[in-house]
């Protein structure tokens, strides 16, 4: 546990303008304490263990960074009140931790945050929208206000002449959220699925918005930050900016090119209103015959030397391994050399050692994805295969080779993920075409970023911009994405157009959160705890690693605590000191108690330059 020094100390946040029978306290979360004949009702918790008792506490979300501040005060004897939706995440979230150990954790297409409770809430009381809550002398309305969680509420308090909402994650300070990645979700009525929904949520959290403005409250009282005194304001500067926020991303939406213009209205309209933003001018599609040494199959290509030999570029399925076998049988190719594997996602490697192991070759990919194919069980990523791949050959960033009449080279591509890189194929002979293999990373209408949880990084020399830099450098090169049929190629002014595009994000994503880098803000892996799922026998020494992506502009230190099941032995903090844009990891060594089985989760806390970010990550064990 983190020392009492290391605690933000309990200043009162704008005491003066609030009823004297509230009080508000900031740690690592705030706490609303309202005071009533010797009674007590606390708002989210109690991080700072000021309360001794109180007769509830009403938490907004099951956001786990928050609720676990309430645990004391619970089983102190008060009772939990909480979101009717989000209820079994506190009463049973044992059985969601079973469920992402056994299915959800690999090809996960809904892409939904695990910041939940890992230790049950007895004896909850649940509440949905216009409910009251009756305490004391004071009647609470319950608002359901869906938006940063699928199922959070705000409470409303009318006390001393004064109209209070306690507003949890909905919004902080000056009109900023804490994150971007938590507005991942599907769009059923649009066919959308979670893993191509772009911050949804934000539509839910700017309606939920304008229902709390209507309401025209003195003051809001949010989970995290200062009391905002100047609600409307607050508000629409966050709707103003949300706004601005999604519009830019529609911009440059490379799933318009998937499903068309009324679905990219419809997704538009659903946030921004009936004039969706003019998209990127689709780049120029090559529809001739694909080269003669370019074999198609679903999202594989198969690249044919002149003596025979092959590269299978990603193998993601039986089908697309059973037209290379029926190619080879045709005699469109004598031998396999390799399986080059552009990205990590399922449908590109589930298939990929299995293709290398029945045609006796290799597997290739960028160095960069190196650990993720061989231990995809490690991460808490999008679309993991459960296939690892432990006979990897990988190649280094710009790493060229010669293969019979072609040149080929390898490059880091961190495009539709951050775990991507990218083929360049480039025959000998002049006047050729040159093909790039960008994976999934773009397509004639943008780029593949429409998943917040892929990490795709926004910063000069990373991410997107990093890989719009290497087209830049190759204008008349081909550009294949293994979804699209035609190959295609951008112009010099879309391609800056591009650039321009998401350099502009940067600025509003900034904006948007309260961070020193937006990065914080849109990559929800910063900072992970890996192996994220393992086996341990009972009663044996196991290793966890914390791993910190610093996206300040500074050097600087991470205090990090791992916080074991009840009833383990207590563990020291450690700190990790980590340079602006590099990643640095820390090993921790944890026994059990003897007798542990089943499945039991670990969290950890970072605390760095005034953030102090309780039970942030987490990975899982199962003890055999």
């Amino acid at each position: 546990m983190f020392t009492r020094r290391a605690l933000l100390s309990a200043i009162p946040l704008a005491a003066a303008a609030l009823p004297k029978s509230i009080t508000i306290l900031q740690g690592s979360s705030n706490s609303v304490v309202l005071r009533r004949n010797s009674k007590a009702l606390v708002i989210y918790g109690d991080p700072l263990n000021r309360v001794s008792k109180a007769d509830q506490v009403l938490l907004t979300s099951a956001r786990r960074d928050i609720a676990w501040s309430a645990q004391r005060l619970v089983e102190q004897g008060a009772t939990p009140v909480v979101p009717l939706s989000e209820a079994p995440l506190f009463s049973d979230p044992q059985s969601a931790w079973k469920a992402i150990y056994s299915t959800t954790r690999l090809h996960d297409y809904a892409n939904q945050g695990t910041h939940f409770p890992t230790q049950a809430f007895p004896r909850i009381r649940t509440v949905e929208d216009k409910d009251k809550i009756e305490w004391q002398d004071l009647s609470i309305d319950v608002i359901a206000t869906p938006g940063y969680t699928r199922g959070a509420v705000s409470y409303s308090i009318k006390i001393d002449g004064q109209h209070l909402i306690a507003t949890g994650d909905l919004i902080q300070s000056d009109g900023k959220i804490a994150d971007l990645y938590s507005l991942q979700d599907a769009i059923p009525e649009l066919n959308v699925r979670g893993y191509h929904g772009f911050a949804t949520r934000i539509g839910q959290l700017m309606a939920s918005l304008r229902r709390i403005q209507a309401l025209k409250p003195d003051t809001l009282l949010p989970a995290r930050g200062p009391a905002i005194h100047n609600p409307q304001q607050a508000i629409q500067s966050l709707l103003d900016r949300l706004a601005a926020f999604y519009a830019n991303y529609l911009k440059t939406d490379a799933y318009r090119w998937y499903f068309g213009p009324d679905n990219y209205k419809a997704r538009a309209k659903r946030i921004l209103g009936d004039t969706p933003p003019a998209g990127l001018p689709y780049a120029e599609t090559i529809r001739k015959e694909l080269p003669s040494w370019m074999r198609l199959v679903s999202n594989s290509r198969l690249v044919v030397s002149e003596s025979g030999e092959a590269i299978l570029i990603d193998c993601g399925s039986q089908r697309n391994l059973n037209q290379v076998h029926a190619w080879r049988a045709e005699g469109v190719f004598k031998k396999l050399r390799a399986v080059y594997v552009t990205h990590y996602h399922d449908d590109h490697t589930d298939f990929a050692q299995t293709a290398a192991d029945q045609f006796g070759a290799e597997v290739w990919s960028s160095s960069e994805q190196q650990d993720i194919l061989k231990n995809p069980a490690s991460y808490r990523m999008p679309c993991l295969t459960g296939n690892p791949i432990p006979g990897l050959k990988p190649w280094r960033d710009r790493e060229t080779r010669d293969w019979h009449e072609f040149r080929l080279q390898n490059f880091h591509f961190p495009g539709q993920t951050i775990y991507h890189g990218a083929l360049l194929v480039q025959p000998k002979k002049p006047g050729s075409d040159r093909v790039l293999f960008l994976g999934d990373s773009l397509t004639p209408s943008g780029v593949d970023d429409y998943c917040l949880l892929n990490r795709n990084l926004l910063s000069p020399g990373r991410g997107l911009l990093y890989c719009l830099k290497i087209l830049e450098q190759m204008p008349d090169c081909l550009l294949v994405n293994q979804h699209v049929d035609p190959l295609f190629r951008f112009s010099p002014a879309q391609l800056k157009q591009l650039s321009s595009s998401l350099t502009e994000r940067i600025h509003l994503i900034s904006e948007l959160v309260p961070w020193g880098n937006p990065n914080f803000g849109i990559d929800e892996q910063w900072f992970r705890l890996s192996p994220y799922v393992q086996k341990v026998k009972s009663g044996q020494p196991f290793q966890i690693e914390a791993t910190v992506l610093n996206h300040s502009p500074l050097a600087q230190p991470f205090q990090i605590q791992l916080h074991p099941p009840p009833g383990w032995p207590a563990l020291r903090p450690f700190e990790i000191g980590v340079a602006p844009d590099q990643e640095r990891t820390h090993p921790a060594t944890l026994t059990a108690p003897s007798g542990i089985t089943g499945i039991q989760v670990i969290t950890a806390s970072v605390r760095f330059t005034g953030n102090d970010l309780r039970h942030w990550t987490e990975c899982i064990v199962e003890f055999t």
